[in-house]
């Protein structure tokens, strides 16, 4: 038997998850993990919403709604918040039954992107993926270029010199997302 995913349109950030089919073996069904981060400031009750409507319209999913990196834990940095949610995958998985999950998908909001694209290098160099295929890597609003802008007009100019100062608002990540730790000539 097989069963075919759904499409779901998640009408507040307008994004498809798009599930394949779940592979049936007898009574045993493996599921499709999605792990899903929120941003900046943000908890766990920021994503929810989400993390209900894929449970309940996605049949053979499990949820990982990240509680890792949450309030001021957002500021340590990306690699580190990437880290704390490759700990929490880890741990997470190792609770399950073995070979329940088949699939690994991740969503990321905002700096929750960002956390992602790090702990899905983490997972690949960890090799968790000769094990479970990543099957889906969704960013929404997530600041993959940094949030710096062109210094060839007054407002990105202005905008640039206040991100200077972006530690004191966002800690080392937001450090990092305006491109400031890059230690090189340019």
């Amino acid at each position: 038997q097989s069963t075919w995913g759904l499409r779901i349109l998640f009408s507040k950030y307008f994004f498809f998850i798009s599930v394949k089919k779940a592979k049936v073996m007898s009574n045993f069904v493996r599921k499709h993990l999605v792990v899903i981060q929120h941003g900046m400031w943000g908890t766990k009750a920021d994503t929810s919403i989400l993390a209900e409507q894929i449970i309940n319209q996605i049949p053979h999913s499990v949820v990982l709604n990240s509680t890792a990196n949450q309030f001021l834990n957002t500021y340590h940095g990306i690699d580190v918040c990437g880290q704390r949610l490759v700990e929490e995958v880890k741990s997470f998985l190792a609770g399950c039954e073995p070979n329940s999950i088949s699939k690994i998908s991740f969503i990321g909001y905002s700096a929750g992107g960002l956390f992602c694209r790090y702990a899905i290098a983490l997972l690949d160099s960890q090799k968790i993926f000769d094990t479970i295929q990543p099957d889906h890597f969704i960013t929404v609003a997530t600041p993959h270029l940094g949030i710096r802008h062109s210094s060839n007009d007054p407002v990105g100019r202005v905008w640039n010199k206040t991100t200077n100062v972006s530690h004191f608002y966002g800690g080392r990540s937001a450090y990092q997302m305006a491109l400031l730790d890059y230690s090189g000539n340019n």
